[in-house]
């Protein structure tokens, strides 16, 4: 579930790239090779707001991007959580516990968060799965958007998610066993 996590959150990072590509325009690779010369998700998603402000006039577009960002921020708490956690592991090497720490601008300037590996847990985890593969459905919308105001197509849609958004943005259901 972590890798879930994990995977969940990096594949939405990438669509990120995906806008920024649609911004900086040039070959395959120039975007990103200027988005991975930024070490950190933040000063990634600085300088994206920072292109579509100066390339984008439809403001309703660039507040749109910007809550977004603010949402995958808020998503990131946990892969950052889980990425930055310190376990705890039984005698048979199982994750009994995680612990995080967070560093606050205000108040007491370390913050614990534990979590135990319980049944709450697990659903917390795929919950936040399911909330991070929800928000890369938004974001894939939004890079449509941002390609129709640039006048450009760079990014291509994965297959899957086509046919995922063709059955009203959901993904396909299970067959009814046979009978």
């Amino acid at each position: 579930m972590i890798g879930g996590i994990v995977w969940a959150w990096a594949n939405n990072e990438s669509v990120f790239l995906g806008i920024f590509q649609c911004l900086v325009g040039g070959d395959e690779y120039s975007a990103t090779i200027i988005w991975h010369h930024q070490r950190t998700t933040t000063g990634r998603l600085d300088l994206l707001l920072k292109l579509a402000r100066q390339q984008i006039k439809d403001q309703s577009l660039i507040d749109d991007l910007s809550k977004l960002m603010e949402r995958f921020r808020s998503l990131s708490k946990w892969r950052n959580f889980y990425c930055h956690a310190t376990y705890h592991v039984n005698s048979k090497r199982e994750i009994q516990s995680a612990q995080g720490i967070t560093l606050a601008q205000d108040g007491e300037p370390i913050r614990l968060e534990s979590k135990v590996f319980d049944r709450a847990t697990a659903n917390e985890m795929t919950q936040a799965i399911l909330d991070l593969n929800d928000f890369n459905r938004e974001i894939w919308a939004f890079v449509e958007r941002v390609e129709g105001a640039l006048k450009v197509q760079r990014v291509k849609r994965p297959q899957l998610l086509d046919e995922m958004m063709a059955q009203d943005g959901h993904p396909p259901k299970d067959d009814p066993p046979a009978q």
